[in-house]
């Protein structure tokens, strides 16, 4: 024990030295020195103690059974017992209505979107590509159902989308004026248009009186739409005849500017194999804030449904649209100072907004659509079904405008006047605009022939040639 000696760390030196410069004693400091000794030595002491040995067994290697992995015939029994559970969890939460006319749920409902909340679309049409249910399709989609259609009063195709995000509008870059163009996700989908799976290969202006629901797919999608489709593509699912049950509905829209709209939809079970559907259109309107503007709308579609066996079903449907108006290409942009830029709107500079800068006589737009679909399906086993789908369509685009250019205003002798550039000679004084250069049809016909014109509503001549245009 004498032998043993205490190692000297910084803590020993400082007490030490505060030792010596507070006046410590030499017993308290020989406490501490003591203190540091023992305590090296129970260490040292620990250090040289014998534990005894362990012994670490090796793991034991063990034999895996044979029949890990499940077999083919296992997973196919699997899985058909996954899409059992889920045909009956569908089948549980829409029920089939009994033939005839019992009660139940509306013959007339969105098959696709859920029941108990029909604003949710719970499966996609889309020509059957998309089997699963929403939430297990790795798509982006939206749907805009039967019910949110009618809530909105989205009478077309542009104003059902129009507050879609994601979804933007053309207009008319490119040098089409009219027909439904649109942008998803900033890419051009106007020939990305599909009615019940099949493109629609015409530009034209589309009516919603004959749809069920419309599909929204954002995303390249060449699985579904084919080479080309970068943006996404919009899906229109159109009303079916069903035999569950026979209804009879009618809508009639009354509102400003002499606009007046009547629907008719009809579903006639005549046996409990086959069922006709159809319905009507009819509108009479003008646009609310603008003169001599008019959106006329007719149509028609026939549909029918035959189900000869439970695994055959045979669906057939027409559709025939025609709209016909005065277009409107807007007011003028009027710069006050030819040496600047600046300007407006020619109603910000008191000019009535109402007026119209184009041709009563002349300026016309229709636009037609006939489709005829057939469509059969064989439903050969509970996971393959055979369809086979023909259709014959046929797209019109019939329009003469006017593009308002080059306002001017003159100060008349009673009240303010405006006076603008005509297309070939000059014109009088008018209360109203005058048009200036028509936009040409490129693919017309035209026969011209000296006249004069009135404008309807002012005191105006045009003198010119008139053309009557017929596009083919």
């Amino acid at each position: 024990m004498s032998n043993v000696k205490a190692p000297r760390s910084l803590r020993f030196e400082a007490t030490i030295g505060s030792a010596d410069d507070t006046g410590y004693s030499a017993a308290k400091v020989s406490a501490v020195a003591s203190l540091i000794a023992v305590a090296s030595f129970s260490g040292a002491e620990a250090q040289q103690t014998n534990l005894p040995p362990v012994n670490v067994d090796a793991p034991v290697a063990r034999p895996r059974p044979v029949s890990s992995k499940p077999t083919s015939d296992q997973v196919r029994a699997r899985n058909a017992l996954r899409r059992a559970a889920r045909r009956s969890n569908q089948q549980a939460q829409q029920a089939p209505v009994p033939f005839p006319n019992a009660g139940g749920l509306p013959a007339d409902r969105d098959r696709y979107a859920d029941p108990a909340a029909p604003y949710k679309g719970d499966r996609l049409q889309a020509s059957g590509k998309y089997p699963e249910p929403i939430l297990n399709t790795p798509k982006s989609v939206t749907v805009l159902t039967k019910d949110v259609l009618e809530d909105k009063n989205a009478t077309s195709l542009k104003s059902a989308i129009l507050s879609t995000a994601g979804v933007t509008l053309g207009t008319g870059e490119g040098g089409n004026a009219f027909g439904d163009r649109f942008f998803i996700r900033g890419f051009d989908a106007r020939n990305d248009i599909f009615i019940d799976g099949v493109r629609d290969a015409g530009v034209s202006v589309r009516e919603n009186f004959f749809t069920e629901q419309v599909e929204i797919l954002r995303g390249p999608g060449s699985t579904f739409a084919g080479r080309g489709t970068t943006g996404g593509a919009i899906n229109i699912v159109t009303k079916q005849a069903t035999t569950e049950n026979s209804f009879y509905n009618m809508d009639t829209s009354f509102g400003t500017d002499r606009t007046k709209r009547v629907t008719l939809d009809v579903n006639q079970v005549i046996s409990p194999t086959l069922a006709i559907r159809a319905g009507g259109l009819f509108q009479d309107a003008g646009v609310a804030g603008r003169s001599y503007v008019t959106d006329n709308r007719d149509g028609a579609f026939v549909a029918g449904t035959w189900k000869p066996v439970d695994a055959v079903k045979i669906t057939g449907n027409y559709i025939h649209t025609e709209l016909t108006g005065i277009p409107d290409f807007g007011v003028p942009y009027y710069r006050p100072s030819t040496a600047s830029t600046a300007g407006g709107p020619f109603p910000d500079f008191g000019v009535n907004r109402n007026n119209f800068y184009g041709f009563v006589n002349r300026d016309f737009f229709r636009t037609g659509q006939d489709i005829g679909t057939i469509n059969a399906e064989v439903q050969v086993t509970p996971d393959l079904v055979i369809s086979n789908k023909i259709r014959e369509s046929r797209s019109t685009q019939n329009y003469i405008g006017t593009l308002p250019e080059s306002p001017t205003l003159a100060a008349a002798r009673h009240s303010r006047a405006i006076r603008s550039l005509p297309t070939r000679k000059a014109a009088s004084r008018s209360p109203m605009c005058s048009p200036t250069r028509p936009k040409r049809p490129t693919s017309s016909t035209t026969a011209s022939a000296s006249s004069t014109q009135r404008l309807p509503g002012s005191n105006m001549t045009m003198k010119g040639p008139r053309s009557i245009s017929i596009l083919v």
